[in-house]
């Protein structure tokens, strides 16, 4: 490899390179409008796990999504 060549490589390839493709958006991880077909996608979520707006595998699917769901029901007379 060449510097250059292992420069592009790394800054335009790096999810490929590393196999990483880690992370949910958490603002669209909720069950509002989750799941959606792209043509009617009112949250402009991605189901592609390497966009950086990937909603997850299904709502609800974080700690911290659920974490704040639960919080809600288990307060919603409150809030």
């Amino acid at each position: 490899y060449t510097p250059a060549g292992l420069f592009h490589l790394v800054t335009h390839y790096t999810k490929w390179l590393w196999g990483k493709c880690e992370g949910v958006d958490p603002n669209r991880n909720f069950d509002y409008h989750w799941g959606e077909d792209k043509e009617s996608r009112r949250n402009r979520a991605s189901s592609d796990p390497c966009h950086e707006t990937y909603e997850g595998p299904r709502a609800f699917s974080e700690p911290e999504t659920k974490a704040m769901a639960d919080y809600i029901l288990a307060n919603k007379e409150k809030i």
